[in-house]
């Protein structure tokens, strides 16, 4: 009991040094030698709010990790997309020992995307709102958007795969990044984003197939129309 007079005597001298109530006095009653004892300790008021809102915050997060659902869509095989084998030859002479790609695929990359997506890989990432800005990183008034970007990028899991489990992962979602021999498309990290925000509903939206499949045919009449008036020319 003297114990605990003590510790609120300190409790009220600290809080007249700081000027401010910002301290709590916890108590807990255990059990030594056939004796109830008790033991209370000074922690900051604000140390305690933070940890409740910790509580509160782990709430928004997803605890569970999200696996793949499989798709009732048509699978879309990219490769037969328009574009999509020009940008595989040029990743293949252009592509060095790493994997990096020069600027300019890059940049093909994403007129692609937005062609294929309607969304490039940069509108996949959390968009942090202005409140986040207002505050210090460390804050606990950060700490909610934190979370939520956290539980944002938890919903991709496919990037972080090696290409050839890739490949499997978005079958999976209704995408097939495999050529002709099943291996993974030299290009596929470019893509591996958008094609999960489309299949979970993140952002994004799924090709139409039927336009994609008349242009393509329209392409090679096309091409081939081109072919016979050249033979024409020089028969």
């Amino acid at each position: 009991m003297a114990g605990r007079k003590w510790c609120v005597y300190l409790l009220r001298v600290l809080e007249a040094a700081e000027g401010r109530s910002k301290l709590r006095a916890r108590s807990w009653s255990f059990e030594s030698n056939g004796a109830v004892r008790s033991l209370t300790v000074v922690v900051l008021a604000e140390e305690v709010d933070l940890k409740e809102k910790h509580r509160e915050w782990a709430k928004l997060s997803a605890t569970r990790k999200s696996r793949p659902v499989e798709s009732t869509r048509k699978t879309v095989r990219f490769r037969d997309l328009p574009g999509v084998d020009g940008l595989e030859n040029a990743c293949f002479l252009l592509m060095d020992r790493r994997g990096n790609l020069p600027p300019e695929i890059e940049e093909r990359a994403r007129d692609l995307s937005l062609q294929v997506f309607g969304i490039t890989e940069a509108e996949t990432k959390y968009v942090w709102p202005d409140e986040y800005f207002d505050h210090h990183p460390d804050s606990y008034e950060a700490y909610p958007f934190i979370v939520q970007a956290e539980a944002h990028e938890r919903r991709f899991e496919a990037m972080k795969l090696p290409d050839d489990e890739k490949v499997k992962y978005l079958k999976n979602l209704g995408w097939d990044f495999g050529d002709e021999r099943g291996e993974p498309l030299r290009s596929i990290r470019l893509f591996v984003r958008q094609a999960e925000a489309v299949s979970k509903g993140i952002a994004g939206q799924w090709p139409d197939l039927e336009a994609t499949a008349e242009a393509k045919t329209f392409s090679q009449l096309e091409k081939e129309a081109k072919e016979w008036a050249a033979r024409r020319r020089h028969s």
